[in-house]
C-alpha cells in the first residue's frame, strides 16, 4: 500500500489477484490501518470568508522579524 503510493486497498487485491506484480504477497484480509492516509482524510473547519473590520488606527500591527 505505502510503496504503491497509498492507493486503496481493492486495488492492490486487484493488482494481486491479476498477476500485475510479481513477488507479491498478501499479509491479510482487512485493510491496514496507515496513519497518512488517515491524516489525509481529516476534515477541517472551512476559512471564514469575511474578517472582522477593524475601526481604529493600530487594531492590528504587523511587521517582519
Amino acid at each position: 500500500h505505502r510503496r504503491l503510493g497509498h492507493v486503496a486497498p481493492g486495488v492492490v487485491k486487484e493488482m494481486y489477484q491479476s498477476g500485475a506484480v510479481r513477488g507479491m504477497r498478501l499479509a491479510g484480509t482487512e485493510a491496514p490501518l496507515c496513519v497518512p492516509c488517515i491524516a489525509g482524510k481529516q476534515k477541517r473547519d472551512p476559512i471564514p470568508k469575511q474578517r472582522s473590520k477593524r475601526t481604529d488606527v493600530l487594531d492590528v500591527v504587523h511587521w517582519d522579524l
